[in-house]
């Protein structure tokens, strides 16, 4: 987030839950989270949900934020939340602070367009699930869905999309109607269908039935809305995910094809889909002005059928999952310090919907009783055992005779700053050595906690044992019989890595996964070399920075710097190194006719290799040691300032931005930073690390102490490395004179005669 937009007077922010927590976690830094007005939360009943622990803890910061301001005479912060219907919407409102006549709690069956609602159950055996669910929708769709009326299909997954869309087409040519789901002439629909680059989605949009999901090509997908919702299309299969990403698609009828998923085949897991995912598909059902009716059909197993048909009309309760992320609120808070007790962090929790719910609902919270006293000694137990986890894991320390005032430690404020989880700061801590090298960080980069929750699909583990076959590192252990445990998201997220730096070509959901994966590493790489730097290690503080690099240009270290460049594959790299070219900037320095004649590649494709080599960070650095003397006590401070200056080919480049570095093969934008290292590489010694965002100049200052156990010329060197560019790292030495301290200096004393 661009935190400079939060000064702007009179601002408009849209942040999802995980911006805001990380934005307001230091609310007493920054006057503009204590100067909010407004907070409109959408969607509050996720709150029971994955990801409801970050929506509690965002809601329940921002009422203590506004209390704190308030008892200090200036203005509160209004809260408007909207979310499903929910029995307990009183308990909800209490959280939030807003009183029973500003409370609005409707029934779930009130709705702009009546809605009529049928549950088929349908038992799988013996043919294939996709064949027995298409029936299944094709005889819902011709009981339910007029001629021209507009019909969504929701699966399960990606893979069944394309499925199930082509067994609906082969269930209207079974009856002799194959296109009774076309309401346009092919001739006035040939046009857009010639745009469509999917062969297969073109096929069946052909005869009215197309299919969405993410992995769709953006255009194709732009086309295939389009005529679905001019009414050329009667029938749209897409996915749960999708339709939060595209709300524009409704119609008169929604099917919802099967309530679960096999995640695994090997542990055969099934994943129910959540009572708010199943009401969020029933919204998609119903236009306003145009249908009087709308009409929703789940087809689930008949085990399943009795719970839907309860619950889809009388909601459940929303519940907080706050207690299974509490060490990490905590820690969050002992950082801010708004928690500096233990008492603190029982009163922190009373504003939390967590509180409200305790005596309501014991049973679900695993308390014996729902008394005052039962809820004081519960809360009491969580917070003992959540402290004590992050004081193992060294992220904060008990203080005073009682251990009862809480203070954070170094692990605990690298965990709050980079916004991940302590037991992943745990894991870099205690499983990264002063001797690892990228292979072992590698692999404590995939054990990350934020990975564990990497999707396991059908079918996933064979496509993953297939991919390790080629792939450099080998996960196999020795006396490891079975082999790796492809189910496990870890292993797959190791997998994902190293396909990525071999640049495997993936598709359909795997290739989500890695993009996924891939977005999710550059965060915990700074993390980790923040972690290693606490120890004092040089070289696999250095190793990090540069599996930094490769996860951001997809290539393995060993790799060509050139294969940055487009057009270039290994093999041209290759043969250009053997030219002599083994850089970026040995082609950079070519004439411009050596250089075309030695890359071989058409003009459009040289204006390509012109554009990135020209964002290519060309950085002059110099630097200076600020001494009174020509030498330094051992022990005494060293100051050293190191000027930075781009050398920018472009006149056009903006001085007040980060430049975003040419990385095609990573998920998302990448801004270019930089780390300043000061170390000894024959000691392994790290003593002063920086990080730099970059623009045109910069002025850096690097602190370290002169070594305590050493006296004479000291040699150090000076890194200058790269998050975003492989090749492009520079490094300067640098020595100090040392001499003794005055007492050293004092001749022993002479031995008593």
């Amino acid at each position: 987030s661009d935190l400079k937009l939060l000064d702007t007077p009179g601002s408009l922010m849209v942040a999802t839950a995980e911006d805001w927590d990380m934005i307001s976690r230091r609310w007493r830094q920054r006057r503009a989270v204590r100067e909010v007005a407004l907070l409109v939360v959408d969607n509050v009943h996720l709150v029971s949900g994955m990801r409801g622990p970050i929506i509690e803890a965002c809601c329940s910061r921002m009422r203590y934020v506004a209390a704190q301001a308030s008892s200090s005479g200036n203005g509160g912060c209004r809260i408007i939340s909207l979310g499903y219907s929910a029995p307990n919407s009183r308990d909800l409102a209490d959280w939030l602070g807003v009183d029973a006549t500003h409370t609005f709690s409707f029934h779930p069956s009130a709705r702009p367009v009546p809605l009529e609602s049928h549950i088929v159950p349908v038992q799988v055996t013996g043919e294939s699930p996709v064949v027995a669910m298409a029936k299944t929708i094709f005889s819902s769709l011709q009981s339910y869905a007029g001629p021209g009326e507009p019909a969504i299909v929701f699966v399960a997954s990606r893979k069944l999309t394309r499925a199930t869309a082509f067994e609906i087409v082969a269930s209207a040519n079974s009856v002799r109607v194959p296109e009774t789901f076309l309401h346009a002439a092919p001739r006035d629909i040939e046009p857009h269908l010639s745009r469509v680059r999917t062969k297969p989605l073109r096929e069946c949009l052909s005869v009215g039935v197309g299919y969405l999901h993410e992995g769709i090509n953006a255009a194709d997908a732009a086309i295939a809305l389009e005529l679905f919702e001019a009414g050329a299309l009667q029938v749209l299969v897409t996915t749960p995910n999708y339709a939060s990403i595209c709300p524009a698609a409704r119609g008169r009828l929604v099917i919802v094809a099967g309530t679960s998923e096999v995640e695994s085949n090997s542990a055969l897991r099934q994943s129910e889909y959540s009572l708010s995912t199943v009401h969020h598909m029933m919204g998609r059902a119903g236009r306003q002005s145009k249908d009087s009716l709308a009409t929703y059909v789940l087809i689930t197993s008949p085990s399943q059928k009795e719970y839907y048909r309860k619950f889809l009309t009388e909601a459940l309760p929303i519940e907080s999952r706050l207690d299974h992320s509490l060490a990490d609120l905590l820690n969050s808070e002992i950082v801010a310090r708004v928690i500096e007790s233990k008492q603190d962090a029982v009163d922190y929790i009373t504003w939390t919907l967590f509180y409200r719910r305790l005596p309501q609902n014991p049973n679900y919270y695993n308390m014996s009783g729902g008394s005052h006293q039962h809820v004081s000694d519960h809360l009491s137990e969580l917070i003992e055992t959540a402290i004590a986890d992050l004081e193992a894991c060294k992220c904060v320390a008990t203080e005073g005779d009682d251990d009862m005032a809480l203070g954070p430690l170094n692990l605990g404020m690298i965990a709050c700053y980079y916004y991940i989880r302590y037991t992943t700061v745990e894991l870099f801590a205690s499983s990264i050595q002063a001797r690892t090298k990228v292979r072992g960080l590698l692999e404590v980069l995939a054990a990350a906690s934020e990975y564990e929750n990497v999707a396991i699909r059908s079918g996933d583990d064979e496509t993953l044992k297939l991919l390790a076959r080629h792939l450099p590192i080998s996960l196999s252990k020795p006396g490891d019989e079975g082999g790796p445990r492809y189910a496990d998201p870890h292993i797959k997220a190791h997998l994902l890595l190293q396909s990525h730096f071999s640049r495997n070509a993936l598709a359909g959901d795997i290739e989500e996964d890695r993009r996924d994966v891939v977005e999710r590493a550059p965060k915990l790489l700074q993390a980790m070399v923040d972690v290693i730097s606490s120890s004092g290690w040089l070289k696999p503080a250095l190793a990090a920075m540069e599996l930094s690099q490769m996860v951001t240009q997809a290539l393995w270290d060993r790799d060509s710097s050139l294969m940055q460049l487009p057009h270039l594959s290994p093999d041209k790299a290759s043969a250009l190194e053997k030219q002599g070219i083994e850089g970026i900037f040995d082609l950079i320095d070519m004439e411009s006719e050596a250089r075309s004649k030695a890359l071989g590649l058409s003009r459009g494709e040289m204006a390509d290799v012109a554009r990135v080599c020209n964002s290519y960070p060309n950085i002059e650095m110099e630097f200076e040691l600020q001494l009174e003397e020509e030498s330094v006590v051992a022990g005494d401070a060293v100051t050293v300032m190191v000027r930075l200056t781009r050398d920018s080919e472009d006149d056009k480049a903006s001085p007040a931005r980060v430049p975003t570095a040419s990385a095609p093969y990573f998920p998302v934008r990448k801004e270019e930073h930089w780390w300043l290292v000061i170390g000894d590489p024959k000691e392994n010694v790290l003593v002063s690390v920086k990080r730099v965002a970059l623009k045109n100049t910069a002025t850096v200052k690097l602190d370290f102490s002169a070594p305590e156990d050493f006296v004479g010329r000291k040699e150090y060197k000076l890194y200058f490395m790269c998050d975003a560019y492989l090749g492009c790292d520079q490094e300067e030495e640098l020595s100090i004179m040392v001499t003794a301290t005055e007492e050293d200096m004092q001749p022993p004393p002479a031995p008593p005669e």
